[in-house]
């Protein structure tokens, strides 16, 4: 597992190191935040796609923390270049309310 705080460049090239060190027929399994997801009213936009948590909440201490967040799963899928494969998915944490849009991007990619 990977827990990465940082901007879209840096996120892209994280990606691209993780193609070259899996070898031919690897799978990549990856999660990130949606935009919709419940953290973004804390959040302020730095411009390039990533937020920065601008306030601290009662249930945990993320202020400060830099997020890439793509604003879609074609952004998403477009940092996987050089994969020959790639599928995307979404997932919801509101399990009572299936109307709610996806909290997190899922990636499934292969070299």
């Amino acid at each position: 597992v990977i827990h990465y705080n940082g901007t879209r460049e840096a996120v892209s090239a994280v990606i691209q190191e993780l193609r070259r060190v899996l070898k031919p027929g690897g799978v990549l399994l990856l999660s990130t935040m949606n935009p919709d997801n419940s953290l973004f009213p804390r959040m302020r936009p730095l411009g390039d796609g990533s937020y920065l948590v601008a306030q601290e909440s009662r249930y945990d201490n993320r202020q400060g923390l830099t997020l890439f967040c793509a604003a879609s799963v074609e952004e998403l899928s477009g940092l996987f270049t050089g994969f020959s494969e790639v599928k995307t998915g979404s997932a919801a944490c509101d399990l009572f309310n299936p109307a709610r849009k996806s909290a997190w991007y899922l990636i499934y990619a292969v070299k």
